[in-house]
């Protein structure tokens, strides 16, 4: 940092000072963010949480009917969600709700 008081301010947060071990996570010193980010990531699926087992493949080759059938619900809301997406557009262009200034 090229301004001493910047250089200030960064000195006095913990999370910027110099530290060899800060890219160890425990012990975990910040235990607020800890469970924030625990939060965050309960709200995606995480490698530990998805199976790979012979099983599993068996039981998705067996359902060919079923993948058939929600490849085309997806595709129809897929279309569907593009012809909405293209109705707010034109929407937007005639209002100018969300840019505040019609084209």
């Amino acid at each position: 940092i090229n301004n001493p008081e910047q250089w200030s301010l960064s000195s006095e947060e913990p999370l910027l000072k110099e530290n060899p071990h800060r890219f160890v996570i425990f012990p975990i010193k910040y235990h607020d963010i800890w469970q924030m980010y625990k939060k965050a990531e309960a709200s995606f699926w995480t490698a530990e949480e998805v199976g790979g087992s012979v099983q599993d493949l068996q039981h998705w080759e067996a359902l060919k009917d079923e993948r058939y059938f929600i490849s085309h619900v997806l595709a129809f809301f897929a279309a569907s969600d593009g012809i909405v997406n293209e109705n707010l557009d034109g929407f937007n262009g005639f209002t100018g709700l969300f840019t505040g200034v019609p084209d």
